[in-house]
């Protein structure tokens, strides 16, 4: 890896952010009257200048912005702002929430060494004091199972964290249409683990050595959390839904998962801003995805009351489009992976696209899903050695954002666009 590209890209050079905003006077600089924000991002060092002014703003400013907070209410006003000096119609759909949390804890000792743990959003406590077992290897090989000593009885989970240290995770599920978790039946509780930490659970699973699991949580009184929804309407009703979850997880303040995502987007509503458009174009930065899709569920179901869900042709989800220059592209929909690949030939793109015949209807589409919908779900790798341990870490900081990635994400789908509005 060529780290004078790195350099070059903007991945290391604004630790700081003070230069940056000397330069660009800080977000007044990009204000303007609402209809037609093209020139904010009209060229490259414009949007590296856009990207590094919001991922100071959001990441390093206000930090960590769980879903549910007053942190994330400020972010979703930064983005609403911007989107309302791109698109005509901007709009913030809000959705009840239950916010979880750890009260004590969390703790994991195996005998008397205590391991680095992260504990799942939406458990249940242990007891007070914790509780106490052996451990076994799930049969799938994948997580462990910490079971009563003298019941045999579950009582925890433990999974490993195959990029690097221990991570924040979920009990909310994903592959249900609703994702909610029960405040008053959650599941047991669950830990994350680092990789570095597996030889001494396999050694603690071999020599039946005792393991203690301790934390204490609560949810509290719901309250609402909201999405940013911007649209460009179109000649017909026939609509392209691109989505880009705004919440991080609870202990990161999400650079790369998934705030440079959301400002890729934010500069493409900027690059169609007062241009028409034969189909609609919505740009969505959903909130709660990191706990369970709630922002999208409750956005789908409202086009579904409002019987506009069916307008939806295309759902394009970004899911951290900075993990390096190689994007990940999951659809059944061939043509739709034909036209990126044609995108990277014409336009001489850099990285190699990798694609996978899967369902791109996961995560935060997985809501929109209706019979003549079409989706793409997208991610990226590449920089794996640099990115992936920030992965659902504290270390998700703006300097371990690529700005090079942020572009191929930018030119690729604006192109993206023009091309499906063609069909």
């Amino acid at each position: 890896m060529d780290k004078r590209r790195f350099t070059r890209s903007g991945f290391i050079r604004l630790a700081g952010g003070a230069g940056l905003l000397a330069l660009t006077g800080g977000l007044k600089a990009f204000s303007q009257s609402p209809g037609n924000s093209r020139h904010l991002v009209d060229t490259p060092l414009k949007r590296e200048q856009y990207l590094f002014t919001l991922l100071k703003r959001i990441c390093t400013d206000i930090g960590v912005h769980r879903f549910g907070t007053p942190e994330y209410e400020q972010v979703a006003l930064i983005i609403k702002k911007e989107m309302e000096l791109a698109l005509p119609k901007v709009e913030q759909d809000y959705a009840p929430f239950s916010l979880w949390e750890a009260t004590n804890g969390p703790s994991l000792h195996v005998g008397d060494q205590e391991l680095e743990v992260m504990p799942y959003k939406g458990i249940a406590g242990t007891p007070e004091g914790g509780v106490t077992g052996l451990l076994k290897k799930h049969e799938s090989g994948s997580y462990y199972i910490l079971a009563d000593t003298h019941t045999g009885k579950e009582i925890a989970i433990i999974s490993v964290n195959e990029y690097g240290r221990a991570i924040s995770s979920s009990a909310y599920r994903n592959d249900r249409e609703i994702g909610y978790v029960d405040p008053e039946r959650p599941v047991e509780p669950r830990f994350n683990i680092g990789k570095q930490d597996r030889p001494v659970l396999e050694a603690a699973v071999a020599n039946k050595t005792p393991v203690r699991a301790n934390i204490q949580t609560r949810f509290l009184p719901p309250e609402p959390g909201s999405s940013i929804i911007g649209t460009l309407p179109g000649k017909t009703s026939e609509e392209i839904l691109f989505l880009a979850h705004a919440d991080s997880p609870y202990n990161s303040p999400g650079a790369n998962d998934n705030t440079a995502s959301v400002i890729i987007m934010l500069m493409l509503a900027h690059a169609f801003s007062g241009l028409p458009q034969k189909k609609t174009i919505t740009f969505m930065a959903t909130g709660g995805e990191e706990d369970g899709k709630v922002g999208a569920i409750h956005y789908a179901e409202r086009r579904k009351r409002e019987g506009t869900l069916n307008n939806i042709r295309y759902v394009v989800n970004f899911d951290s489009l900075t993990y390096g220059p190689n994007l990940q592209l999951y659809s059944r929909e061939k043509d739709l992976k034909d036209i990126i690949g044609a995108i990277h030939r014409d336009l001489k793109i850099e990285g190699a696209p990798k694609y996978f015949d899967s369902n791109g209807f996961v995560m935060d589409a997985m809501p929109f899903r209706h019979p003549g919908a079409k989706a793409l779900y997208v991610n990226s790798r590449g920089y794996d050695g640099i990115t992936l341990p920030v992965y659902h870490r504290p270390e998700d900081l703006p300097v371990t954002v690529a700005a090079n990635c942020a572009e191929i994400g930018f030119r690729v789908f604006g192109e993206f666009i023009r091309r499906l509005q063609e069909i």
